[in-house]
């Protein structure tokens, strides 16, 4: 029978020999019970043990780190005597010494004397409570029972002692050490000491000893520090080490709820920016994160000073005085009255869904917004915070997923815009696209499949994948097709896979992420290092692009740094995500959905209704989808002919205006449809310098060709006529079924028509096409109407005519004859209402003198503000009007509730009147 076996008192008298480099000492213990008494001897020499006066038999067992005594007496002393090897050598760093008692395997205070015999050539230090001096020999006692004895440090230090919140700092710095870093030490010390006045509060000793070396380490006492980069890393190291002095040498936690609580007391409560650090934590799938996430959403659910008032109960009640996990959570489920939710579920990474649904109820003025939230993956019990986005509020909402799927109904007085689910990230959920934030730095935070496509190259890449590879990143040479893409990260280097559009370029350092086509949970990375000399210049500068999803570095410089901006949150924008829908194949997906299909592509042509304001609506949004990704994307214009391409440059620049770009494009004589309609994608263009390409022929080319065919061109008219393909019988056939649903000038026959919508086709075609060979690197977004691609007639077949097969359509808006030939994609966005452009309701002329008025339409601005038919119209507030464009444009930007000055002729008598525009 083994009997329990416990401690009153333990003493340890060491005797240093430098020279010798040994270290002898005995030890001694009151024993107060029989039974079995284990010591670790580690490092160790036992010489002698004796129980009173009677000397113990020492045997070897097969464990020789631990040594067993048997003790038959009630009350007893036992002695060991020990010694072991100083392995001390002139260092200028610190160098430590455990292992150096036999000590037993339980907790308990202790008394160390130490007596030097000889010079010691460094400092000794012992971590202590109590210091005493007798007679050349020091005495160091320690109170507070330990599971293990401080560390002797021998080194040659610059001590600094410091104050925070009534704890004893002394800090063993390196004699180099500035006093002006000192002081800059001290400042933020004390600064951050402020925010963690509870952590100190409960720390059971005055004094801790700081020792500046390679590692951060926690011994009892004291605690190691690497020498910083920064100030900030100081502070969340040396708190770090401190809070871990209580959970693990006065506390019994261990795994998951150990690691929570580290994280969640340190470096959590401590940063600056919290919600950062929680996104941050969700971006890997390491255990420290898990963990803090387990414990977050427990302490979050409850709520913050609940928690710390329990924290502070359960320290007051058994610190150092015995805990366990099972302690702990029994103890919370005391505390607060309810089970904690979480110990019996998978704790996994939670799949958030939303199905939304927004009716407007007539006879409550209100509108309803129900949410269907589900969670796939996994289930647990969730406290979901949510924000409610309408045209003129932010409702803040607080709801309760206590079922695998649940619904929500809220009523508005606001029509809803966009549903914000998890903002602050407070749940350990998969991140949306719109949310991770793919960069360089997360190449060496993940697993990765690597593919370089020649094994030639290898040298050039051998320093960049050093660090990969030694985090487990699979190398394969060659390449893969796009289409069979792994659900991997990927990463490739020198050459993309095969059918996706990204030219690398030849010289310097090149990189560029995107999510991953097939899978929401990894991404596509793409690499070029052109040489070992670019590669060593890149590398000092390497920190600055950490977080950059492209960028190149040429000759020492960086020629662009891209960082795409993210949402906060899983946003569901209900003005499209519910109205907005795609058909591919059998399925129906919110359109967030379709963008990693179309990041491959380097054209994507949007076929329009020109005048629905919601096509125009949708293609901005994919073009603001795109260019969260792209740097360099351009957009083209069917609206815009060509020779006028110099007028968009000017523009997207800000060397012209609005008024005059329209003034130069001239919008209104050459395209009939309201410029409100396009201004948003112009607007959005100039912000982002997005290049705008003006795709169309010169209208007066198309419409003699629409009379009379090509044969009465001019030479200099046939300088703009493409390579064209003219037979094409079932395009011919589709055109003629417009044709023929159209009224046409008697003069137009169909053959011309066709020759005139042919000319249009090829010649936008061929425009993308030169473009882009000319700028291989652009990727393009084309909005032209959507008779241009309809089954992939018109400039679908003539850009694969000159060999150029990367691109996808979308056809826009309802169609009579909906089939999978329609297009690559089809949309039908909900109609939207738009401020149109406000009109005068006339009939004009153009004349030498001005507009002259032949009609007044009944009820309009005109007539209400006195206008005739016959008056000539002179100018539009300062703006002298000779053609009909000219009082379209003022019009243009005329809102309403404003007022228009009009100056007019009657009757050889000029008159000038102001018009309220409503």
């Amino acid at each position: 029978m083994t009997l329990k076996a416990e401690f009153l008192k333990a003493q340890y008298e060491l005797t240093l020999y430098p020279e010798k480099k040994l270290l002898q000492g005995n030890a001694t213990f009151e024993l107060n019970k029989e039974g079995v008494y284990e010591f670790q001897i580690q490092d160790l020499r036992i010489e002698k043990a004796k129980i009173g006066n009677e000397t113990l038999r020492i045997s070897e067992g097969e464990d020789r780190n631990y040594l067993k005594i048997y003790n038959f007496k009630k009350n007893a002393t036992l002695t060991l005597t020990f010694e072991r090897e100083l392995p001390f050598k002139v260092s200028p760093l610190p160098q430590v010494l455990e292992n150096y008692l036999p000590f037993p395997r339980v907790q308990l205070p202790l008394e160390i004397s130490i007596q030097i015999q000889g010079k010691l050539p460094y400092q000794l230090i012992l971590p202590y409570e109590e210091k005493e001096e007798k007679e050349g020999i020091s005495v160091y006692r320690i109170k507070e029972p330990f599971s293990k004895a401080p560390p002797l440090i021998l080194g040659s230090f610059k001590e600094k002692r410091l104050t925070l919140q009534g704890r004893e700092f002394l800090f063993y710095l390196p004699k180099d050490f500035s006093e002006k870093l000192w002081e800059e030490w001290e400042a933020s010390l004390k600064k951050g000491a402020n925010k963690l006045q509870g952590t100190f509060s409960l720390l059971p000793y005055p004094r801790f000893y700081v020792f500046l070396t390679f590692e951060r380490k926690s011994f009892p006492l004291g605690i190691f520090l690497p020498l910083p980069s920064d100030r900030a890393t100081l502070i969340n190291d040396l708190f770090v080490g401190l809070v871990e002095q209580i959970l693990e040498y006065g506390l019994n936690f261990n795994d998951e709820l150990l690691e929570g609580l580290k994280t969640y007391l340190t470096s959590y409560a401590l940063s600056s920016d919290q919600k950062a650090l929680r996104k941050s934590f969700l971006l890997n799938s390491a255990p420290k994160e898990r963990a803090f996430f387990r414990l977050f959403e427990w302490i979050n659910r409850l709520g913050e000073e609940r928690f710390k008032k329990f924290w502070d109960f359960y320290l007051g009640r058994y610190l150092f005085n015995g805990s366990s996990n099972e302690l702990f959570w029994r103890s919370a489920a005391n505390y607060f009255k309810e089970p904690f939710p979480l110990l019996d579920l998978p704790f996994q990474r939670v799949s958030l869904k939303v199905k939304p649904e927004v009716k407007y109820l007539d006879n409550q003025k209100k509108y309803h917004l129900r949410l269907n939230i589900s969670q796939e993956k996994t289930f647990r019990p969730l406290r979901l915070e949510v924000y409610l986005v309408t045209e003129k509020d932010r409702i803040f909402k607080t709801l309760y997923l206590n079922q695998k799927e649940a619904l929500f109904d809220f009523y508005l007085e606001q029509r809803p815009l966009e549903v914000v689910l998890d903002p602050a990230y407070k749940i350990y959920r998969e991140l949306s696209l719109q949310e991770l934030p793919l960069g360089w730095n997360i190449l060496k935070e993940s697993d990765i499949s690597i593919y370089l496509s020649q094994k030639e190259l290898l040298p050039v890449y051998r320093e960049f994948l050093e660090n990969l590879r030694k985090r487990g990143a699979e190398l394969n040479f060659g390449t893969i097709s796009f289409s069979a893409l792994p659900l991997k990260n990927l990463l490739f280097l020198e050459t993309p896979p095969q059918g996706f559009h990204l030219p690398l370029p030849e010289e310097g350092i090149y990189f560029k992420i995107l999510p991953h086509p097939n899978s929401s949970n990894h991404f596509l990375a793409f690499a070029k290092i052109s040489s070992l000399r670019e590669w060593r210049k890149f590398k000092p500068k390497e920190d600055s692009v950490k977080l950059a999803t492209g960028f190149l570095f040429q000759s020492g410089k960086f020629l662009y740094n891209f960082k795409a901006e993210l949402r906060d949150g899983l946003s569901i924008r209900l003005d499209e995500k519910e109205k907005v829908f795609g058909a591919k194949s059998s399925q129906i997906l919110p359109l967030d959905e379709f963008f990693p299909e179309w990041l491959g592509l380097q054209a994507l042509l949007i076929g329009e209704t020109h005048d629905r304001y919601e096509h125009h609506r949708f293609q901005l949004e994919v073009i603001k989808g795109l260019h969260h990704y792209f740097k360099d994307l351009t957009i083209g214009l069917e609206m815009v002919q060509s020779p006028f391409q110099k007028h968009l440059d000017d523009f997207v620049e800000g060397r012209i205006s609005e008024k005059e770009l329209l003034e130069r494009i001239e919008y209104y004589d050459r395209w009939r449809f309201d410029y409100r309609l396009y201004r948003d994608i112009f607007l959005y263009a100039r912000e982002h310098k997005l290049k705008l390409l003006a795709l169309d022929v010169p209208q007066e080319i198309v419409k003699k060709v629409a009379k009379t065919g090509f044969s009465d061109l001019t030479e200099e008219e046939k300088k703009y006529l493409p390579e064209m393909d003219l037979y094409n019988p079932a395009y011919k056939d589709f055109l003629k079924g417009i044709f023929e649903s159209h009224r046409f000038d008697n003069s137009t026959n169909f053959e011309s028509f066709y020759q005139a919508q042919l000319l249009r086709d090829e010649a936008m075609a061929e425009r993308i096409f030169e473009y882009l060979k000319k700028n291989p690197e652009r990727k393009i977004i084309v909005i032209t109407g959507k008779g241009h691609l309809q089954y992939y007639y018109g400039i679908p077949h003539a850009l694969k005519r000159r060999n150029f097969t990367n691109f996808k359509t979308i056809i826009l808006g309802e169609t009579e004859d909906f089939k999978p030939s329609l297009g690559d994609y089809w949309f039908n966005p909900a109609p939207v209402e738009y401020e149109k452009t406000l009109q005068l309701g006339v009939i004009l002329d153009e004349t030498s003198e001005g507009l002259k008025i032949k009609e007044v339409l009944k009820d309009s601005l005109a007539e209400r503000s006195g206008l005739r038919a016959g008056d000539i119209l002179l100018k539009a507030d300062e703006r002298t009007l000779k053609r009909i464009s000219d009082l379209k444009i003022v019009l243009t930007f005329k809102e309403k509730g404003s007022e228009l000055a009009l100056t007019f002729k009657r009757e050889n008598e000029n008159k000038r009147i102001q018009i309220l525009l409503k």
